[in-house]
């Protein structure tokens, strides 16, 4: 038996074809010749089922039926050897024809497809589960190329492997009289369709979704220990249960059956109205709950007045579900604390907030006119509740560490201790100049007394990071007596230009016998016959410098001024532009012998900025030494960058150290400043005196 598989015609209409002669085959000359039965063409394509269906060929006389797929066979009706009818069967299905013959089979490699336009009569049931099973009924259903439900499909004539998982999943039968499908979990209430080129709308379809019929349990509920039921019915439905706070409870969480839903409280759930969600995303109400809240009775500390390393305390029922406690001294500064260092359903123990602030819990005895000092606790579900009592403490001020007495010398170091407002107190002025704090510990300050004009009763006013301040509480306790060091009251704010004088007001100027700014000594210095002024005389060439000047009369005992701002710290070395805009090649100059004097004065330590602008090429910068140009000094220092390594304003540095500096000077005719790159702008070069 011989199988013939050869691709033939399917057209629209009969064709009138040149029939093919037989064609014959043998081994050798002894050997019989065999026909072979050739398929031209089969028409007409589409072709209506029950109609007729003619196919034409060379010697077709052996074929015994035609099978269509669906698996039913017709017989042929000859009208020669070369051509012959047959019915289509109402079974038929889109696909191959297989043509059996004696001489073996022949399989079409067109399909056949039909005319026949889908008609529904009806869908049952007309409601249903996700899950279960619904039949279209109607003729030539087989035509059609998928099921619609709103926007889930469902191929029926898959062309692809992941179209034939979604047809195994969800069909169950096809016929071209009925349809069985399974409704995915997806899928909502919707118009239902079939497509035949066009939609062929079925109906409405009703999805069923869960209903909520009532709580076991509503009010008064404690959350992370009552379990609850709702009562309904399809609630196996239910992918999600969403409480009004936005908590989520999830299907796997869930003791789910067709008419309850069991689950325990979330410890975050909140009160008001609960949806439920299917996987489709339909919510549905599932009414209202309300859950017992935590409550506070008192509020206070071990101590009468707690500092900073102390333990509050709140009392009250139900204070496992507090999540926050907030202190506000005022509402721009409340305090959140998250971290207990004990926690039951009555007591709740935390530290002192470090920025609680002095008038935040004030004892109503003592002053019972202080607006603020509310206590707030946060919930679980994130509910804010103001606490209802009456029970308030005062927070310890600060007191004065060194020295005891309150006696003191101008320039003294004084500590504070004490966990005041903040605790970070943000400045102090003494005898009305203000005076910078440093932090020594949590609970430990210092500032420096000013070098001012010696006396008693002087005032201390403390300044805290809340906005308060404390003042006259040292009003008489502070006797200050005369510094022996220089100590200045006034000092320029502006900028002090090489060549100029510098001018200072003050006392002991007279025992001066040096004077620093950084690194670089002013010799030329003068002090009034009492004392209190001080003229220093900046050298032209003076190297520029932003600091506090150092009065000093010996190694052990100096003072500062000021920070005073002398010269413009960032010298201009070369100033361009040098535009290049297209050559790869680079600026050049700026050797040691050709660049000005100022050059010569810079140190180590000091920053080195070459100014570019990037036009959207691509640029890079180094030094060139006389033997060769390098990626990096000796030190290891990069001295090679590219445009994404440009400063925000535009510049190149390096921080000169000391191999740098000794470099440059051992090759002092041979170093070269350059840039290489495309469509940049070299715009100037210049050094900041550190």
């Amino acid at each position: 038996m011989f199988t013939i598989s050869k691709k033939y015609l399917c057209t629209a209409a009969l064709l009138v074809l040149v029939l093919a002669t037989a064609i014959t085959s043998c081994k050798d000359d002894d050997e019989a010749k065999q026909t072979y039965n050739f398929l031209e063409a089969f028409g007409p394509c589409p072709v209506a089922r029950g109609g007729e269906l003619t196919f034409i060929g060379a010697d077709l006389s052996s074929v015994k039926s035609v099978e269509f797929p669906g698996g039913e066979s017709a017989t042929p009706v000859f009208q020669g050897n070369g051509k012959f009818t047959v019915t289509v069967p109402e079974s038929a299905q889109p696909g191959i024809l297989i043509l059996h013959t004696t001489n073996g089979d022949i399989k079409t490699v067109s399909e056949i497809g039909f005319s026949e336009p889908v008609t529904i009569s009806g869908f049952t049931p007309e409601a249903q589960r996700p899950g279960g099973e619904v039949t279209i009924s109607g003729k030539y259903l087989s035509n059609a190329t998928n099921i619609a439900i709103g926007q889930i499909k469902i191929p029926l004539q898959p062309a692809s492997d992941e179209q034939q998982a979604i047809y195994d999943q969800y069909i169950k039968s096809l016929t071209n009289e009925a349809i069985t499908f399974v409704v995915p979990a997806e899928a909502v209430t919707g118009e239902l369709s079939l497509t035949d080129g066009q939609a062929v709308k079925c109906g409405t379809i009703t999805v069923t979704t869960p209903k909520f019929t009532s709580w076991s349990k509503s009010d008064n509920l404690v959350p992370g220990t009552d379990e609850i039921s709702m009562t309904g019915s399809d609630l196996d439905l239910i992918n999600k249960i969403t409480f009004a706070n936005g908590t989520e409870i999830a299907a796997a969480d869930l003791k789910l059956t067709a008419t309850k839903a069991t689950f325990k409280l979330p410890l975050a759930a909140g009160d008001g109205a609960i949806t439920m969600t299917t996987i489709s995303g339909v919510e549905v109400d599932a009414g209202s709950i309300k859950t017992i809240k935590p409550t506070v009775t008192s509020f206070g500390s071990a101590n009468e007045f707690p500092y900073c390393d102390d333990i509050l305390f709140i009392k009250g029922t139900n204070l496992n579900l507090v999540k926050a406690i907030i202190v506000a001294n005022k509402a721009d500064n409340e305090q959140t604390v998250t971290t207990f260092t004990s926690t039951t359903d009555t007591e709740i123990q935390f530290a002192v907030p470090e920025l609680i602030g002095t008038s935040m819990i004030w004892d109503n005895a003592v002053n019972n006119n202080v607006p603020n000092g509310d206590l707030y606790i946060i919930t679980q579900s994130g509910e804010r509740i103001k606490a209802s009592t009456d029970n308030k403490l005062q927070i310890g001020w600060a007191s004065i560490g060194n020295p005891a007495s309150y006696e003191i010398t101008a320039g003294d170091l004084v500590t504070m201790t004490g966990c005041t407002n903040t605790a970070y107190m943000t400045k102090v002025e003494a005898d009305g100049v203000e005076v910078a704090v440093t932090k020594i510990a949590k609970d430990s300050y210092s500032f420096v007394w000013p070098l001012t004009n010696p006396g008693n009763d002087k005032i201390l006013t403390v300044y805290y990071t809340n906005g308060d301040k404390n003042d006259n509480q040292w009003a008489t306790h502070f006797t200050v007596a005369t510094s022996a060091l220089p100590f200045v009251l006034v000092a320029p704010t502006e900028k002090i230009s090489q060549g100029g004088t510098i001018i200072l007001q003050g006392g002991n100027f007279e025992k001066i016998t040096k004077i620093m700014c950084g690194d670089s000594e002013l010799t030329d210095f003068t002090a009034s016959a009492d004392g209190t002024k001080l003229y220093i005389e900046v050298p032209a060439t003076f190297k520029a410098c932003v600091a506090a000047l150092d009065l000093i009369i010996d190694e052990s005992h100096k003072s500062q001024t000021p920070v005073l701002t002398i010269g413009d710290p960032e010298v201009v070395l070369w100033e361009g532009p040098w535009d290049k805009t297209s050559a790869w090649n680079g600026f050049e100059g700026l050797s040691w012998g050709n660049i000005p004097a100022a050059f010569k004065n810079i140190h180590v330590g000091d920053e080195f900025r070459i100014y570019a602008t990037n036009n959207g090429g691509w640029i890079q910068c180094g030094f060139r030494l006389a033997d060769g140009w390098k990626d990096k000094y000796p030190d290891g220092t990069d001295c090679q960058h590219q445009q994404d390594q440009l400063s925000a304003d535009g510049y190149f540095s390096w921080i000169v150290t000391q191999q740098m500096y000794d470099e440059w000077k051992v090759n002092s005719n041979g170093i070269i400043i350059y840039l290489n790159g495309d469509n940049y702008v070299m715009n100037k070069i210049t050094y900041i005196a550190k």
